[in-house]
């Protein structure tokens, strides 16, 4: 696998200063020499004052001794010479300034002088006075429900402080932090969160000035996966480049999979950095282990050298993604019922929609929970609830999601009744726009009304949305491009051979001209195609009884092509096709459990992927959710894959409009299964 390296310099300036004091010849009090060396360190920091340079361009120095005898002299030079110290205790100050007259550093030294030449060091390791930090955190351009920010500042000796935004205007995307601060040198780690999930994040060092604003930006990008190289190189106290390479990232950087990356030089010296992912320190030392959850993400090394001042950082994007065989769902999470802020109940009714939005319906709570895919978690944007006015949340029995009128529709035995709901793309919120009563068919004293209605299906011919009506062999029609509450009472059903059966489940080819009906109830399949005369969806039907060969039992169906749809019974799976006249159906293949051809025993429900180029098969007795490939042209099924979901008794399963996701849930367990689908 082809891996990314990234190279990094760290550097270091030392500054030696000698001040040399000599005897004076002329008679008078008694003096002696002083020789006094002064060394400076400077840490250099990615975030530093704006137009403030920090290197040292002179030095004021002074001192007090005996008798209130002082001295104060200024040089740029690394020597200054003073002459007539009085023998005795002397205490000398040295201050580094920039060329602005900005101070810098200092150190202090308390020396007797006497009679023999003195050499005393001074370490100028003290910052001055007090500056301050003026930060904004931005991510205007990212769209997050529930944002917050933690901001911390750890010194030089390692105490760590958190800091409160001054302006805070998180809603809109932005919060600037304001502190006046000890002049020194700091490392400052932010993350962007989400409901308490971190989700961005960055470290680097700052450096504080005296009486100077160190200001900065930071745009979290989420949706920025840029791979630039990152680089730093550090310089020994002999002024030596020491090139470190920072390696062990991979092109493609698998979600959910331990990936180690590592500091390495050709130098023995020694360097000790510290790993920070997304503003959490995640390592100290030359390499580090870590796991992404899926999305862009932000790797800062802040290192440093043996030497007080040899200090550098880096910083690499990069953007995990789900690794794995193409078609094949990986689980992203067990979604419970204490989990990610949101309830999930037995028997929950799901939908997805396009953008990573994710309806769950909570018939314990009676709620429904507009959500979103966020890093293989569920994040809620919007909750509605029974008491709110204008939403019907009550034993909700399907949803449904119609991209050309924008529309959610959800029935409910509640009422009973279909709600047809406006969603807004931009803020994903539903509000009510009409509603259908259970009235199927009226004609003189006779009404019909339904109990049950579910499993959704869209005539695209004529916009009209089909459901099976619970404990019957009928489906009936919702105009859900109604304009009025009137137009939406006009009832549009149709009722199938005999009576006193249900169907379990039905399908619509992709275009709609072509329709199968399942019961195992009454051991039948229904196929049907569209009358050319009247538009009508359901015609030229027959049906297949249990005298045909692989039809006892059969209880759920698919499409896979225009005109090819297989069925599952207890035991098997079936192909079919239309005939070349579309009004009867020839079994093609027979696949069961130990043939080779996955599971193929206990399906209850089959998924195709939107491109049609994947199945997806649940059997709940089984435990599996197996995977085939469907060939292009001829349509034949290939195994990919069965995947175990050991306790998980799945009952239900959804795919996105997309194709990029997976929902599992379950009559029995309060919680749904995630997957994404890899590429």
């Amino acid at each position: 696998m082809k891996r990314h390296k990234h190279f990094f310099t760290l550097f270091v300036l030392v500054i030696t200063l000698v001040i040399a004091g000599t005897s004076c010849t002329d008679p008078g009090p008694e003096v002696g020499t002083l020789t006094l060396n002064m060394q400076m360190s400077s840490r250099s920091r990615a975030l530093i004052p704006g137009e403030t340079p920090l290197e040292v361009a002179r030095y004021i120095v002074m001192g007090t001794g005996p008798q209130g005898a002082t001295f104060n002299v200024s040089t740029s030079t690394k020597s200054v010479d003073i002459e007539g110290l009085l023998l005795g205790e002397w205490s000398i100050r040295a201050i580094g300034q920039n060329q602005g007259g900005t101070d810098l550093v200092e150190g202090t030294i308390d020396t007797i002088i006497g009679t023999s030449p003195n050499i005393v060091i001074i370490e100028l390791n003290e910052l001055i006075g007090k500056g301050t930090l003026n930060l904004t955190l931005d991510w205007s351009e990212i769209e997050i429900a529930s944002p917050s920010t933690t901001l911390r500042l750890i010194d030089a000796e390692g105490n760590t402080r958190t800091l409160n935004p001054t302006v805070n205007n998180a809603a809109n995307g932005s919060v600037t932090y304001q502190e006046l601060l000890d002049a020194g040198s700091y490392t400052v780690t932010a993350q962007l969160e989400n409901n308490g999930e971190p989700i961005a994040g960055f470290a680097d060092f700052i450096r504080i000035v005296s009486n100077r604003t160190t200001e900065a930006q930071i745009t979290f990008e989420i949706e920025d996966y840029t791979t630039l190289p990152a680089s730093v190189t550090m310089v020994d106290h002999l002024g030596t480049p020491i090139e470190c390479e920072i390696a062990g990232l991979p092109e493609e950087v698998p979600a959910f999979e331990p990936v180690t990356v590592y500091l390495s030089s050709d130098s023995d010296a020694v360097i000790d950095a510290v790993w920070y992912l997304d503003g959490a320190e995640i390592a100290r030392g030359m390499e580090c282990t870590f796991r992404t959850a899926i999305g862009s993400h932000r790797l800062d090394v802040l290192a440093q050298g043996a030497l007080l001042a040899s200090l550098g950082s880096a910083t690499i994007s990069f953007e995990s993604k789900v690794i794995g065989t193409s078609g094949v769902p990986v689980l992203l999470r067990n979604v419970s019922s204490s989990s990610d802020g949101i309830t999930i109940d037995a028997g929950c009714v799901t939908k997805l929609l396009p953008n990573n939005i994710l309806i769950v319906g909570n018939n314990t709570e009676q709620a429904i929970h507009v959500c979103r895919i966020v890093r293989g978690s569920l994040e809620v944007l919007h909750t509605y609830t029974r008491a709110m006015s204008g939403y019907h949340t009550k034993k909700l029995t399907d949803i449904y999601y119609d991209p050309l009128s924008s529309q959610v529709i959800i029935s409910d035995e509640d009422g009973p009744r279909v709600s047809l709901y406006l969603y807004n793309p931009s803020t994903h919120e539903l509000t009510l726009r009409l509603v259908k009563d259970n009235i199927y068919y009226s004609k003189g004293s006779t009404v019909l009304r339904f109990n049950k209605l579910s499993n959704f299906k869209l005539d695209k011919l004529n916009g009209y949305l089909y459901g099976l009506i619970g404990g019957k062999n009928e489906i009936t029609a919702v105009l859900i491009n109604s304009a009025t509450a009137e137009e939406l009472k006009q009832n549009v059903g149709q009722a199938f051979h005999s009576s006193g059966y249900e169907f379990s489940d039905w399908d619509t080819s992709p275009s709609s001209n072509h329709t199968v009906l399942v019961s195992p109830q009454y051991n039948c399949v229904l196929i049907a195609s569209r009358s050319a005369a009247t538009g009508t969806m359901v015609q030229n039907m027959k049906l297949y009884l249990q005298d045909t060969p692989y039809v006892t039992g059969a209880r759920s169906v698919c499409f896979i092509g225009e005109e090819t749809f297989v069925y599952s019974t207890a035991n098997n799976l079936v192909r079919c096709r239309y005939t070349t006249q579309g009004d009867a159906m020839t079994q093609t293949d027979v696949y069961s459990k130990g043939d080779g051809h996955g599971t193929a025993r206990g399906i209850t429900q089959m998924v195709a992927s939107p491109s049609m180029r994947y199945l997806y098969t649940l059997s709940p007795s089984e435990r599996a959710l197996d995977v085939y490939e469907i060939s292009e042209g001829t349509e034949e099924l290939f195994h990919i894959e069965t995947i175990p979901m050991g306790s998980f008794n799945g009952t239900d399963m959804e795919i996105s409009p997309d194709g990029t996701h997976l929902v599992v849930t379950s009559e029995t367990a309060q919680s749904l299964l995630l997957y994404q689908i890899c590429d």
